[in-house]
Protein backbone atom coordinates (compact mmCIF):
# COMPACT_ATOMS: atom_id res chain seq x y z
CA UNK A 1 0.00 0.00 0.00
CA UNK A 2 1.45 3.56 -0.99
CA UNK A 3 2.02 5.64 2.09
CA UNK A 4 1.36 9.37 2.18
CA UNK A 5 4.73 10.42 0.84
CA UNK A 6 4.64 7.79 -1.73
CA UNK A 7 0.93 9.53 -2.89
CA UNK A 8 2.00 12.95 -2.49
CA UNK A 9 5.20 13.18 -4.60
CA UNK A 10 3.66 10.51 -7.40
CA UNK A 11 4.61 11.53 -10.75
CA UNK A 12 1.30 11.63 -12.13
CA UNK A 13 0.37 14.89 -13.53
CA UNK A 14 3.72 16.45 -12.94
CA UNK A 15 3.63 16.25 -9.39
CA UNK A 16 -0.09 17.42 -9.38
CA UNK A 17 -0.61 16.63 -5.68
CA UNK A 18 2.73 17.71 -4.29
CA UNK A 19 1.83 21.15 -6.07
CA UNK A 20 -1.20 21.17 -4.70
CA UNK A 21 -0.21 20.37 -1.40
CA UNK A 22 2.47 23.29 -1.53
CA UNK A 23 0.28 25.74 -2.67
CA UNK A 24 -1.88 25.20 0.64
CA UNK A 25 0.50 25.00 2.83
CA UNK A 26 1.05 27.56 5.55
CA UNK A 27 4.82 29.08 5.07
CA UNK A 28 7.04 28.68 7.00
CA UNK A 29 7.44 25.58 4.21
CA UNK A 30 10.78 24.37 2.83
CA UNK A 31 9.82 23.32 -0.94
CA UNK A 32 11.42 20.82 -2.93
CA UNK A 33 14.12 22.43 -4.65
CA UNK A 34 14.65 19.68 -7.49
CA UNK A 35 11.27 19.56 -8.71
CA UNK A 36 11.89 23.59 -9.31
CA UNK A 37 15.09 22.59 -10.87
CA UNK A 38 13.37 20.01 -12.69
CA UNK A 39 10.69 22.67 -14.42
CA UNK A 40 13.83 25.28 -14.97
CA UNK A 41 15.64 22.48 -16.92
CA UNK A 42 12.36 21.83 -19.31
CA UNK A 43 11.82 25.55 -19.46
CA UNK A 44 15.26 25.87 -20.71
CA UNK A 45 14.72 23.52 -23.65
CA UNK A 46 12.07 25.82 -25.21
CA UNK A 47 12.96 28.21 -27.66
CA UNK A 48 14.08 32.10 -26.62
CA UNK A 49 12.66 33.00 -30.02
CA UNK A 50 9.65 32.23 -31.77
CA UNK A 51 9.49 32.54 -36.11
CA UNK A 52 6.70 33.91 -37.47
CA UNK A 53 7.08 32.10 -40.72
CA UNK A 54 4.69 34.74 -42.82
CA UNK A 55 6.46 38.09 -42.03
CA UNK A 56 9.87 36.78 -41.63
CA UNK A 57 10.09 37.92 -37.76
CA UNK A 58 11.26 36.59 -34.94
CA UNK A 59 9.59 37.17 -31.57
CA UNK A 60 10.57 36.89 -28.44
CA UNK A 61 9.44 34.02 -26.40
CA UNK A 62 7.65 35.84 -23.67
CA UNK A 63 5.93 32.61 -22.40
CA UNK A 64 8.94 31.23 -21.41
CA UNK A 65 9.84 34.11 -19.56
CA UNK A 66 6.67 33.87 -17.61
CA UNK A 67 7.20 30.26 -16.35
CA UNK A 68 11.11 31.01 -15.26
CA UNK A 69 9.59 33.99 -13.38
CA UNK A 70 6.67 31.70 -12.06
CA UNK A 71 9.84 29.34 -11.03
CA UNK A 72 11.63 31.62 -9.34
CA UNK A 73 8.53 33.50 -7.44
CA UNK A 74 8.21 30.38 -5.99
CA UNK A 75 11.64 30.16 -4.43
CA UNK A 76 11.27 33.85 -3.41
CA UNK A 77 8.22 33.03 -1.78
CA UNK A 78 9.63 31.01 0.52
CA UNK A 79 12.47 32.98 1.09
CA UNK A 80 10.79 35.97 2.66
CA UNK A 81 9.74 33.75 5.89
CA UNK A 82 12.42 33.27 8.77
CA UNK A 83 12.71 29.86 10.05
CA UNK A 84 12.98 29.56 13.36
CA UNK A 85 14.86 26.77 14.61
CA UNK A 86 16.32 25.97 17.92
CA UNK A 87 20.09 25.14 18.43
CA UNK A 88 20.47 21.39 19.24
CA UNK A 89 24.06 21.37 20.85
CA UNK A 90 24.90 18.09 19.80
CA UNK A 91 24.80 18.85 15.98
CA UNK A 92 26.10 22.06 16.38
CA UNK A 93 29.08 20.79 18.03
CA UNK A 94 29.42 17.66 15.83
CA UNK A 95 29.11 19.99 12.55
CA UNK A 96 31.71 22.50 14.18
CA UNK A 97 34.19 19.69 14.85
CA UNK A 98 33.73 17.95 11.42
CA UNK A 99 36.71 17.34 8.80
CA UNK A 100 36.39 20.24 6.55
CA UNK A 101 37.86 19.59 3.35
CA UNK A 102 38.72 21.61 0.61
CA UNK A 103 38.62 20.46 -3.22
CA UNK A 104 41.84 19.00 -3.46
CA UNK A 105 41.17 16.73 -1.21
CA UNK A 106 37.62 15.76 -2.54
CA UNK A 107 38.84 14.23 -5.48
Amino acid sequence: EMCIRDRLMSVEGNFARYRDALSKASPPTIPFIGLILSDLVFIEENPDYIADETNDRTFINFQKLSQIAKSFAIIKKYQKHHYRFQQNGQIWSYLESSLILNEKELM
